[in-house]
């Protein structure tokens, strides 16, 4: 009974799905004649699409923080300006911020780049020139320039490693304090060049013999020169624009206002300038702390940078007076000189 029920509801199932099919056979000519009188459906089927994000060109990784793409070309421009100007064969790689020379040697540009981001745009050119000196200058011995005639054109540049654009191993160089370093220069006026250990080697000099020469012929006394500037404040004693200035922190007595046995406070910002405080002449903590902080400035928009330290220079000793963080460190032996206040 049961299964028969089944077997019934199966039936009129089938019955069902068979009136089901035959109301979808193809329509008649009246069908047809009915239907041609519907609109076509013209709604427009909306398709959803991945949105895509715009392409945009990033400076390169080794670019400053904030730089466009333009200020990235126009630095690339003017340093293929500099290097055309020197008369190098090169390549630039936009991609890595560097120079490759056609022997092999590659400058990297991102220090100078770096440098560049506290300095004024007019004032670019003259650094780039200044760092691709540098770099250009330790790139090979030139068998043409004999120790005869180099020896009258040597001269010391006095400042930091960093701030000259080399490292010891590519220059002749004497250590004075810290990161402080005599460099031997060829001074072929308008340009220069760092001595290299290739070119010392070529010549058969003694690297001690050179420096001592450079060092008496950058040491000579101060003479009028139109683009030397002296000024002179209640107790500070600036010169600007005097050539290898900074050379003169081994020897500020020829800068000094009147002789001391408690020594100078000197601070060299730039390779062209030096600051000198006579501490016998009654200078205070807060004076240092002054200059402290006008090194500081100057050595940031210095197109020639030579140290942001400030020294205290007592019988040929010299002891850096910066902690290395721009903080004024007097040491007791100093303290003891100073004037309250």
């Amino acid at each position: 009974m049961v299964v028969a029920s089944l077997v019934g509801a199966l039936a009129c199932t089938a019955c069902s799905a068979h009136g089901l099919l035959s109301s979808h056979r193809k329509p008649g000519k009246a069908a047809v004649a009915a239907t041609s009188t519907s609109a076509p459906d013209t709604a427009p089927v909306a398709t959803a699409y991945p949105t895509i994000p715009a392409v945009t060109a990033a400076p390169p990784a080794w670019a400053p923080s904030g730089w466009t793409l333009d200020q990235v070309t126009s630095f690339l421009t003017e340093v293929g300006a500099a290097l055309d100007a020197s008369g190098a064969t090169y390549s630039l790689n936009r991609d890595l911020g560097s120079a490759t020379l056609n022997n092999g040697t590659v400058i990297d540009l991102t220090p100078l780049a770096t440098r560049l981001e506290s300095l004024a745009a007019d004032t670019w050119t003259s650094a780039i020139s200044n760092y691709l000196s540098a770099s250009l200058g330790t790139s090979s011995a030139d068998p043409s320039l004999a120790y005869a005639t180099a020896a009258p054109l040597l001269r010391l540049r006095v400042g930091t490693l960093d701030a000259l654009g080399v490292s010891a191993d590519q220059v002749i160089a004497q250590p004075i304090t810290g990161n402080l370093y005599g460099v031997v220069v060829i001074d072929q006026a308008p340009t220069s060049s760092y001595l290299t250990p290739d070119q010392l080697n070529l010549w058969g000099q003694r690297a001690t013999d050179v420096i001592a020469t450079a060092l008496a012929q950058t040491l000579t006394p101060l003479g009028p020169d139109p683009s030397t500037s002296v000024g002179i404040s209640a107790v500070v004693t600036t010169i600007t624009g005097a050539a290898y200035g900074s050379t003169r922190l081994l020897d500020p007595t020829a800068v000094a206002p009147g002789p001391s046995t408690a020594g100078y406070i000197v601070a060299i910002p730039s390779t062209d300038s030096i600051s000198v405080i006579n501490v016998g002449s009654g200078v205070t903590r807060s004076q240092i702390a002054a200059l402290v902080d006008q090194t500081r400035r100057a050595y940031a928009t210095a197109t020639d940078p030579a140290s942001a330290s400030v020294y205290w220079w007592r019988d040929g000793a010299l002891a850096d007076l910066s902690d290395g963080t721009g903080t004024l460190v007097i040491p007791d032996a100093l303290s003891a000189l100073l004037r309250s206040g």
